[in-house]
């Protein structure tokens, strides 16, 4: 079945995902006023950071180290989703303690907050299966499971505004149940050879620490970058101000889409041309390519924004196209730098690639410290999206030149 599988599907399935979260976050906001999304932001602020440490790079690890040894596949799977419950389970806890003692004016929303740790362990429940099967080269079972999530939440979401029922205690819900029935579809869809438990020795589980904590570091700054910036936001301008800034970053983000898709058809020719001696041509034609899909996403954004950005998320987001306007700049830089970093590791780069994400994580979040200090508005903040992305660009860029 998975044989079958192209890359183009592949690439289907990910640009699939992407447009249903761009549905699901429109519905959101047009159902949602700002100072309500600013609340739904702060509950769902911690869970990816604790979801992202728990599964500590393991998904990707053991791929790599099973390949070679597929008789032992199981059992790194096996010891690999019960460290990362353990961890989800264990920072959840400790993440809820800490909320306790936030002294917040609507009790209401740290309960939610609260209740909504529990998509952490959820999400290692259903993702952590789900993420083997790229070990087993089933593709297709992989991508489609992906995108039954997305419209699962999404068609939850749906019925909740078709009801006129949509609030923050209600999407928290509508995403938990989906998160909880992904896990029965996904545990009834994998290989039943799975089912049978066993673990790694003590030794391979070292081995397996080590490769997941090198993995880690890639989703790690993105994961941390967003949150910062999102608590420096929510602290300086309130539940309203971090409600207009992250639709104005998801109206930014739109042409996600498009740079997974291209990631997904560059990523094995890159490879393939560094073997064939050919790095330094394919790299300097994703390079060219970057920069004008970058140039014409600044363009076009720039230009429709006045227009569609209200249309889209509604009037009460009014007040926030200028913002909007702004991402629709340094967004663009942010993706381009994401997918230069993406290239020095199809070169095998992953070190230079990892210092790349990290030092435009740093300058994002230390730009946006310095704008807020200063005492400029949010359209500022914007700006500091944008400087990481340069970064990320400059270093990436230069490895990839230099070492072609």
């Amino acid at each position: 079945m998975s044989g079958r599988w192209p890359p183009a599907a592949s690439a289907v399935c990910s640009f699939g995902v992407q447009a249903l979260l761009v549905v699901q976050g429109v519905l959101i906001a047009r159902s949602l006023g700002p100072a309500a999304r600013g609340d739904l932001g702060w509950i769902q602020w911690a869970p990816p950071l604790v979801t992202v440490i728990a599964f500590f790079g393991l998904t990707q690890a053991i791929p790599a180290l099973s390949g070679g040894r597929p008789e032992r596949r199981e059992a790194y799977f096996w010891t690999g989703i019960t460290i990362a419950l353990s961890l989800a389970l264990v920072l959840a806890g400790v993440t809820a303690l800490i909320f306790f003692t936030w002294r917040l004016p609507e009790p209401q929303i740290v309960a939610l907050g609260i209740l909504f740790l529990l998509s952490s362990p959820l999400e290692v429940v259903f993702a952590f299966p789900r993420d083997y099967l790229v070990a087993e080269h089933d593709f297709q079972r992989h991508d489609l499971l992906k995108l039954l999530l997305g419209a699962m939440t999404c068609g939850a979401i749906a019925m909740l505004a078709a009801w006129h029922a949509v609030s923050v205690a209600s999407i928290v819900c509508a995403m938990l149940a989906a998160s909880a029935l992904m896990g029965v579809v996904t545990w009834f869809l994998i290989p039943r050879r799975l089912l049978h438990r066993q673990f790694a020795t003590p030794a391979e589980t070292k081995q397996l620490l080590h490769f997941g904590l090198l993995c880690l570091g890639a989703g790690f700054a993105g994961v941390v970058q967003t949150r910062l910036l999102q608590l420096q936001v929510g602290t300086a301008f309130g539940p309203i101000g971090l409600g207009l800034f992250i639709v104005a970053m998801t109206w930014g983000g739109l042409g996600g889409a498009v740079w997974q898709v291209v990631q997904v058809r560059f990523y094995p020719a890159l490879a393939a041309a560094v073997v064939r001696g050919e790095g330094r041509k394919m790299f300097r034609r994703a390079f060219q390519i970057g920069l004008a899909l970058t140039a014409v996403a600044i363009v076009a954004g720039y230009a429709i924004t006045p227009s569609v950005f209200p249309l889209l998320m509604g009037e009460k987001y009014a007040g926030g196209i200028e913002l909007a306007r702004a991402f629709a700049i340094a967004a663009p830089f942010q993706a381009f730098g994401t997918f230069m970093g993406f290239c020095i590791r199809a070169m095998g780069f992953p070190g230079r690639a990892l210092l790349s994400d990290y030092i435009g994580a740093g300058m994002t979040v230390l730009a946006a410290f310095v704008i807020i200090r200063c005492g400029l508005t949010e359209n500022a903040l914007a700006a500091a999206t944008g400087v990481g992305g340069l970064a990320s660009i400059v270093i990436a860029g230069t490895v990839g030149f230099r070492k072609a």
